[in-house]
Order: C-alpha cells, then sequence, then structure tokens
C-alpha cells in the first residue's frame, strides 16, 4: 500500500488535493484557520511525523468538576472527568451535518488515563493517552486548555468484520490525541466548594466544545482509503 508522507508543518493542507475533496472539506469546515503553538508543534517534531495522519473530530459535552478536600484540607474545585460526544461531519448535497462516531472520558474518575471510543458497526476501537502538555488558551478565564497527549494503549472491542477492519484499525494506530479549539470547559471558581453538607462533593458540570486531531500511523494507511472508508462508513 503506498505511504504518502505529511510533513507536521502542513498539516492543514495536507488533505486539499484528494479525490472527491472528502477529508479537505470536513478538515476545513471543521479546522478553519487553526494554529498549532510552538509546545504542541514540538510535541511532533520529537516524533516522526512525516509518518502521521491526522484526522479531526469534533467534541461536545461537559467538563465535570467535584468539590474535594485536597492534601492540606482545603477543598476546591478537583477536575473529576470529561463527558462528550464525538462527531465527524457527514455531507449530503453539500450540506454538512454532524454525525456521533464516539465518545470521551476517563477510564475512571480523577485517576484517567483519558480515552477515546469509536464505534464502528457493532465493535469499536479504545485509545488511551496520558498528557504530555497543556497550553492556556487565549482567553483562559473562560476556555480550558489545549492539551498534547500520548497514546499509552489501545485496543478494539467487538467483533472486526470486514466493513469495519479498517476503521477500527486506523484509529487503534493512533500515536497521539491533541485538543484544540476549545470553547468553555473552565472550573466553577466562583461557585462555593467547602466541607459544609451543601457543597462537599458536589459536582459542577461546565459545558464545553473542542476539536480532537488523532495522529494516526501514515505508513499503513494512506489517504486516499482513509478518505473513501471515512466517508462510507460514517
Amino acid at each position: 500500500m503506498r505511504s504518502i508522507f505529511v510533513c507536521f508543518l502542513a498539516i492543514v493542507s495536507f488533505v486539499a488535493a484528494l479525490p472527491e475533496n472528502y477529508l479537505a472539506k470536513y478538515q476545513q469546515l471543521i479546522n478553519g484557520n487553526i494554529t498549532l503553538p510552538s509546545e504542541l508543534l514540538t510535541v511532533l517534531s520529537q516524533a516522526d511525523s512525516t509518518q502521521l495522519h491526522y484526522l479531526t473530530l469534533y467534541a461536545t459535552g461537559t467538563q465535570n468538576y467535584k468539590c474535594v478536600a485536597g492534601a492540606n484540607g482545603t477543598f476546591a474545585w478537583q477536575l473529576q472527568e470529561p463527558v462528550a460526544n464525538l462527531y465527524l461531519p457527514h455531507f449530503s448535497n453539500e450540506k454538512p451535518s454532524l454525525n456521533r462516531v464516539g465518545i470521551h472520558g476517563f477510564n475512571s474518575s480523577f485517576a484517567g488515563p483519558a480515552f477515546w471510543r469509536i464505534f464502528a458497526l457493532g465493535a469499536s476501537s479504545v485509545v488511551y493517552t496520558k498528557k504530555l502538555v497543556a497550553v492556556a488558551s487565549s482567553t483562559p478565564a473562560s476556555n480550558i486548555p489545549w492539551l498534547g497527549t500520548q497514546t499509552i494503549t489501545s485496543q478494539i472491542d467487538g467483533k472486526i468484520n470486514p466493513l469495519n477492519q479498517f476503521i477500527l484499525n486506523l484509529f487503534k494506530s493512533t500515536k497521539y490525541v491533541f485538543r484544540v479549539a476549545t470553547q468553555g470547559g473552565v472550573n466553577p471558581k466562583g461557585s462555593v466548594c467547602s466541607n459544609t453538607d451543601l457543597t462537599a462533593n458536589t459536582v459542577i458540570k461546565s459545558a464545553y466544545t473542542a476539536q480532537y486531531w488523532f495522529y494516526v500511523n501514515a505508513k499503513d494507511f494512506t489517504l486516499l482509503d482513509i478518505s473513501k472508508t471515512v466517508k462510507d462508513l460514517f
């Protein structure tokens, strides 16, 4: 299978010449003019970034914070878990819509690791990651940081068949997941959190949206194959 090598400095533009232009359409629809900060580019520069393609999924959900006691006994809002649905744009008569294709959360409250589960015809591919770097958004008081995370393990759950095996193996090959273009989701600092019956163990859900960029193995998956399979399956 022919490999197409992509420089990390051109991660947004690499899909522009695809036949049927499907990936180009959805990357442009979601990504707009997003520029990765230097901290995230550094993560890619430390990898063999020429062997990576990226796919974008749009997320909407909540960042859930719980009022708990810290090591010093002081109560504060602590991130318990994100709960989000993952969507991929679908085009019908040139009009985009969002198809739900997966979910995102923590493997266990507080501890993590973060996971992304992508569904495909009765099975799913699950990617678990660890955080490498956090980068403050341009409006940190309103929007949660951008993140660079690295895969620590991945697996396929359910039955693989000829129709779903490409997508399942594609996402299983994920090396990095970046969270970018965040809106909302910040810590509820203005809400009271103390060791009283009214606030202790209270959970506040902070709505957010974001893009998750999945950097997948380019050695085994060409852009043409990705474009066709994503278009047909999702």
